[in-house]
């Protein structure tokens, strides 16, 4: 990485990397024992607001992916959001093992830590089924310590990847009353285990 992108902070959100300098920029690498399992996400944040690009190179050394894309977006100026109802539907199927399943649940933390009382949000788990973890709730704080403990245990233990199944069961979920019910009743009685239930607050 080299240019104008020399001075980004740069992590990858999928596998273990390092840095180091080369002439005029900086020189990604994965570190030992990391694999090429799956696809290799970087998140790079320039020091200064850059253009959007991609890039499409080809690979001289593959055959079954013989093209390299680079995207870089630069986030429109939004205005502050009211509300949103959030689904969380992760991947759990057994190619998710390991640094896949860890940066998950970590990426699920920084969402959950990120959430408002007004918010709604659901988790749900696939693999070959599907497992509604909690049903849409007020993202209050009380929300937050129940679901805290249940992401730290997600696994990657749900076998296939049925991703169409488990997209269809979770739109099905209902999202209208969680905030407006909040303050007067308990959360849902749904945890990892229960196949495709589709709870709500009572």
């Amino acid at each position: 990485m080299a240019g104008a992108l020399a001075d980004s902070a740069i992590e990858c959100a999928t596998h273990r990397i390092a840095f180091r300098p080369v002439d005029g920029g900086i020189q990604i690498d994965l570190l030992p024992g990391a694999t090429l399992d799956r696809d290799v996400v970087i998140l790079i944040q320039p020091g200064q607001a850059r253009s959007s690009l991609t890039i499409l190179a080809a690979d001289p050394v593959s055959t079954t992916a013989p093209s390299v894309a680079l995207s870089a977006f630069q986030p429109p100026v939004a205005m502050p959001r009211e509300r949103i109802a959030l689904k969380l539907l992760v991947d759990c199927s057994g190619s998710m093992g390991g640094d896949g399943i860890a940066s998950a649940r970590a990426a699920l933390h920084g969402v959950l830590g990120d959430l408002r009382d007004h918010d709604v949000v659901s988790l749900s788990r696939f693999g070959s089924s599907v497992e509604h973890v909690l049903a849409p709730n007020a993202a209050t704080r009380r929300t937050a310590q129940h679901l805290s403990p249940l992401i730290d245990r997600i696994q990657a233990n749900l076998g296939g990847t049925e991703m169409e199944g488990a997209l269809r069961s979770v739109f099905a979920l209902p999202t209208t009353d969680p905030v407006r019910r909040a303050a007067h009743h308990r959360l849902p009685d749904l945890a990892v285990g229960r196949n495709d239930r589709r709870g709500e607050s009572e």
